[in-house]
């Protein structure tokens, strides 16, 4: 995303988002150390910074000339499509007792098998990637 920013010469928006991301990264830290607690910090920082990319996102693809409601489309069903690797990294969780870096090896080969899934079986995915590397490489 950042590299679109330049490409478009829209730096003025970046610093203005990647200041958004640092108050929101010490507004996360503060009131998990307010609360003593480190997982509040994490998750406050991970839902706050999350909506602030897909934001950003969105307007720089906007700008770029993708349709918004087949991006959405396209959004929701990666979200849908998510969602048998988060039921097997929560079954593995839940119901086996292995170290933590097999978790993450797990959710690691999971989230690989997932994007390549949704990448070559999804034409409307297709479409908007094609756009963003014919926007980048064009310039």
């Amino acid at each position: 995303v950042n590299y679109l920013v330049i490409r478009m010469e829209k730096q003025k928006y970046l610093l203005i988002f990647n200041i958004i991301l640092v108050l929101i990264h010490v507004v996360a830290i503060t009131i998990g150390g307010l609360l003593d607690n480190v997982l509040v910090s994490l998750g406050l920082l991970s839902l706050f910074a999350g909506i602030a990319y897909g934001v950003f996102g969105f307007w720089i693809m906007a700008k770029i000339g993708v349709n918004l409601y087949n991006l959405y489309i396209s959004v929701l069903r990666a979200v849908f499509y998510c969602l048998p690797s988060i039921f097997v990294v929560v079954v593995s969780r839940l119901y086996f007792d292995l170290s933590p870096i097999i978790y993450i090896v797990i959710s690691f080969f999971v989230a690989t098998i997932t994007f390549f899934v949704m990448i070559f079986s999804e034409q409307s995915l297709r479409k908007p990637v094609g756009i963003l590397f014919k926007k980048i490489v064009s310039r």
